[in-house]
């Protein structure tokens, strides 16, 4: 084990206990890849925190009173592993305030989960369309697991503002496709989104 050995104890001692271990076993090669792996993804999350200015997780309470979650037909699902998420459906919606930092570009990065259902339904900033996103069976297939989808801020709706209410409307008879993640994050300047 590195960086440090590890103890092991035979299993039978700890009967007592319920628990279940999985290893990861890499040559050195191996290991000095998945080191490199790793540190990429932590840069890339470091650098996503630098550029968030606001974050919400749907499905979390706390986190949704800090962002004066309103809502109309529309529920949480609190996975037991992985991130919660929110929904609206019936013609229902859900919605959050987040911050802004005035007249400065800025995108609403949302978060979604491949291999859901067919929908489409409407996303509104201060009660203006922004987008209506359609999300295929078949997108999403090739998109198993959360995925992210940019839409850039008009300047207008951000301008001389501190906070901007997001809200997610579902259309008659059909969901909004499941929320994991809203996100207010600052243009990237180096790498256009």
């Amino acid at each position: 084990g590195q960086p440090r050995d590890v103890v092991l104890y035979p299993f039978h001692n700890m009967h007592d206990k319920r628990y279940t271990i999985f290893w990861d076993i890499f040559t050195q090669q191996q290991w000095n890849e998945k080191k490199k792996e790793y540190e990429r993804i932590r840069q890339e999350k470091l650098e996503l925190e630098a550029r968030t200015v606001d974050f919400v997780q749907p499905g979390e309470q706390q986190s949704e009173a800090d962002h004066n979650l309103q809502f109309e037909s529309s529920d949480a699902d609190r996975r037991r592993q992985g991130p919660a998420s929110r929904s609206a459906f019936d013609g229902g919606w859900f919605s959050y305030d987040l911050k802004v930092v005035p007249d400065e570009p800025l995108i609403l990065r949302i978060t979604y989960m491949g291999g859901r259902s067919q929908t489409i339904f409407d996303i509104m900033v201060d009660s203006q369309k922004i987008a209506e996103q359609k999300l295929e069976k078949l997108e999403q297939d090739q998109k198993r697991g959360l995925f992210d989808v940019d839409y850039k801020l008009p300047e207008e709706l951000i301008e001389g503002k501190n906070k901007v209410t997001v809200k997610f409307a579902a259309r008659e008879d059909q969901r909004t496709g499941s929320i994991f993640g809203v996100r207010i994050l600052k243009e990237n300047k180096q790498q256009p989104i």
